[in-house]
């Protein structure tokens, strides 16, 4: 019903309100469990980031003079209002995401509606315990498609309870949460440009405006490193939260009936789509092979499908293209040697959707143990 109302067709969220200019490319915001389109968004171009760049430096004079209580009230507000709006938050990010609709609704927008009131508190003392921290400015935010609305809690509450004006690029992936979070915003009172939205822009563009003072960024380490460069020497100040693999040590004193949940948990959770995903498994080799066969009798009941369906564990690929890099990657293990077990439910044999996997005997040299 969102959608409809704004016609399938959002613009950016500039200045406290939509903005629709003509002339415009769009994008396609598709359900990555069915490839049916959402709506469609703008894709920003320079006329549009200096519009929005321009916003958050008007709005940064205002909010960086006031109060910390009353910065501290604006995020209690937008905190109370994602409550208000946590069952719309939870489904359009399920929509768009293609993780299941009960991680979204008790992790991700639980976690984002508490980081708020966490900041809120933060703002309330910020006189006191960061007496002698000034606010950068012009803040760049750039989230990736893994956990949209739970980056942006994590990001914009920090920024803006310490006094900056805040710009967001969300993945062309997963736009949608982003401007529901926007529009929540803004119902909750907070200023005009003090959280603005662009969609569909190269991130090249605004790294290299001279109007942006600090720069988030959450993706690859590759792009991590690229951004590194092209802001060296130019004063912006740079945060990087990039992807990465993690082990998941099991030892023979765990309880292996836990360990093979927790080891689930780790590997599986949002679809796998993690950046702190256990998907590296070392285990003690007394208990080896007693946890092995736990561990492939847990994933065959794993269900994967619809993810609008609260009884399944496993949607579909937030990215298309990811189904295509795991699958190549497992085959090449494959053909080294490597054992492959896979869940084989029904789901699975969609293309959208990629089966739970382990992979045992694998070299430590193997793309499939090296790469993100």
């Amino acid at each position: 019903a969102w959608i409809n109302k704004h016609n399938k067709s959002f613009g950016y969220f500039i200045d406290g309100h939509w903005q629709h200019p003509e002339g415009r490319q769009c994008t396609e915001s598709k359900r990555p469990s069915t490839g049916e389109v959402l709506a469609q968004t703008l894709d920003a171009n320079p006329e549009d980031i200096n519009a929005a760049v321009a916003s958050s430096q008007k709005a940064f004079d205002t909010w960086s003079n006031l109060s910390s209580h009353a910065r501290a009230r604006h995020l209690y507000s937008i905190a109370r209002n994602l409550q208000k709006h946590q069952s719309l938050l939870a489904v359009v990010e399920s929509l768009n995401c293609g993780k299941p609709t009960r991680e979204t609704r008790n992790v991700d927008v639980p976690s984002a509606i508490r980081q708020f009131y966490h900041h809120a508190g933060w703002a309330e003392i910020l006189n006191v315990e960061m007496r002698d921290w000034k606010p950068r400015g012009v803040t760049l935010i750039a989230t990736d498609w893994t956990f949209p609305l739970m980056q942006l809690a994590s990001f914009v509450g920090p920024a803006l309870a310490t006094g900056n004006t805040v710009v967001v690029i969300p993945s062309a992936l997963t736009q949608l949460s982003t401007l529901l979070f926007a529009e929540v915003c803004a119902q909750a009172g907070l200023p005009p440009g003090v959280l603005n939205v662009l969609t569909g822009t190269s991130l090249d563009l605004l790294t290299s405006h001279t109007g942006v003072d600090k720069l988030v960024f959450f993706g690859s380490v590759a792009d991590g490193q690229s951004l590194r460069q092209k802001t060296a020497g130019r004063g912006t100040s740079l945060s990087l939260s990039l992807l990465g693999r993690n082990p998941t040590l099991v030892f023979e004193e765990a309880d292996l009936d836990s360990a093979v949940e927790g080891v689930i948990e780790a590997a599986f959770f949002n679809s796998g789509q993690s950046c702190h995903a256990g998907s590296r498994l070392l285990i003690q080799e007394s208990v080896y092979l007693p946890l092995i066969k736990k561990l492939k009798g847990r994933m065959s009941k794993l269900t994967v499908g619809d993810n609008m369906d609260k009884n399944n564990d496993q949607g579909a690929q937030a990215n298309p293209q990811m189904i295509e890099r795991l699958s190549l990657l497992v085959s090449q293990a494959e053909a080294q040697g490597a054992e492959i077990f896979r869940s084989s439910t029904a789901a699975c044999n969609k293309p959208q959707y990629f089966p739970p996997t382990l992979i045992e005997s694998i070299q430590v040299s193997s793309p499939v143990y090296l790469d993100e």
